[in-house]
């Protein structure tokens, strides 16, 4: 009895700290003050903010309607953006969470600047700071920059590294030399040799076409004579050699296309649009 006793107290001990350890941090999030932008764009990107910290899986957001709602019936009174950390932190005290965070957006020429704060209301001291900075568009901004920012404020709280994939806006001139597989693979099944032209294996091309030709007027001459065993070989040997053609002509494409990345840093995928805007996908930690 006093064993099966000592075995539940244990359990009840391992289940509370596990609970405790994945336990979301109660947070809310003030609206940004925007500098060189709206007052909507602003409120817009703190929304998007909101949803992308809720998405971390670190923090759980008290929804801005509740915010308004609480400090509206605690007289909470405020003139202008509350970014400043004695105004977070005082505003903070009067809501149901344990952190606040706040800060800015502003435009500087044609970079987006973000700057936000992660406040511990225990000890009403800045806890972590995210900035980025951005010379993209204002779409961008909210399509990527919140993510990097949430993500950014997420990491220090639990530890965990987060791997964020995002869209770049690549050059006219890099687009340019990228290849597709594809193109490579339809044009050496219909044509040999072709899909090693493309890519600029012209010698390795003329040799699978004279190859694939030769072949193929062997057999038809071989079927003339009615030689059906080495017609055969001959049509089979021709398969073989359109197979190889067109898988060598796909693996020199993703080579060169692996090349492209490497050189330019473009990430994990490049791929172009048809609106004649290309991106690549990349990886920050």
């Amino acid at each position: 009895m006093e064993k099966a006793f000592l075995i539940l107290f244990f359990s009840i001990i391992a289940l509370s700290s596990y609970a405790q350890s994945e336990r979301k941090t109660a947070v809310a999030v003030m609206d940004l003050r925007g500098s060189g932008i709206s007052a909507i764009d602003a409120k817009f990107l703190t929304d998007r903010l909101m949803i992308e910290l809720q998405r971390t899986d670190v923090f759980d957001v008290l929804e801005r309607d509740k915010i308004g709602e609480i400090l509206k019936e605690q007289g909470f009174q405020q003139t202008g953006a509350c970014d400043q950390t004695s105004c977070l932190v005082e505003a903070g005290r009067l809501l149901p969470v344990e952190k606040m965070i706040g800060g800015s957006v502003g435009k500087f020429g044609e970079t987006f600047s973000v700057q936000v704060r992660l406040i511990d209301l225990k000890t009403a001291k800045v806890e972590k700071t995210a900035t980025k900075d951005f010379s993209q568009k204002m779409d961008y901004l909210l399509t990527n920059g919140m993510q990097l920012i949430a993500y950014d404020l997420a990491e220090k709280n639990n530890n965990k590294k987060y791997v964020l994939v995002h869209e770049k806006i690549i050059p006219d001139s890099i687009a340019a030399k990228y290849k597709s597989s594809s193109l490579a693979a339809i044009s050496s099944f219909i044509v040999p040799g072709s899909g090693q032209y493309y890519i600029g294996k012209y010698k390795m091309g003329s040799l699978f076409l004279i190859s694939e030709v030769g072949l193929g007027l062997t057999a038809m001459a071989l079927r003339a004579e009615e030689n059906w065993t080495f017609e055969y070989m001959a049509v089979i040997s021709c398969c073989v050699m359109h197979i190889v053609n067109t898988s060598t002509a796909v693996y020199y494409v993703k080579k060169h296309n692996e090349n492209i990345k490497n050189k330019y840093n473009l990430g994990i995928k490049f791929r172009p649009k048809a609106n004649g805007i290309s991106t690549a996908l990349s990886m920050e930690f």
